[in-house]
């Protein structure tokens, strides 16, 4: 199998990129959630979840950084867009049938 073109590859860098940004991002955010004192969760996670997962997300910051984590990661880790060229042929070098 080809490697995908050199501009494909440089597009999903860059995506890659702004996943790992994001993720950082969120972790900072949770992380000063998790500490400092904030504003009462969105979410009653003592009733619905176990202990530890309610002390994980004590308040809005921490749940704010938790989403932004898991959120980081669709671009991280979604697979490339197939781009068809002219000839019936994938940009990934394989043919679409």
């Amino acid at each position: 199998m080809n490697p995908p073109p050199f501009e494909s590859v440089g597009r999903m860098r860059k995506i890659v990129i702004a996943g790992w940004i994001i993720s950082l991002v969120g972790t900072a955010i949770w992380l000063y959630g998790y500490f400092v004192t904030g504003e009462p969760p969105l979410v009653n996670w003592q009733a619905i979840s176990p202990w530890w997962i309610a002390d994980f997300l004590p308040n809005r910051e921490s749940e704010v950084g938790m989403t932004l984590v898991l959120v980081s990661m669709v671009p991280m880790y979604w697979p490339p867009r197939r781009v068809k060229r002219s000839g019936g042929d994938l940009a990934d070098g394989s043919n679409a049938q």
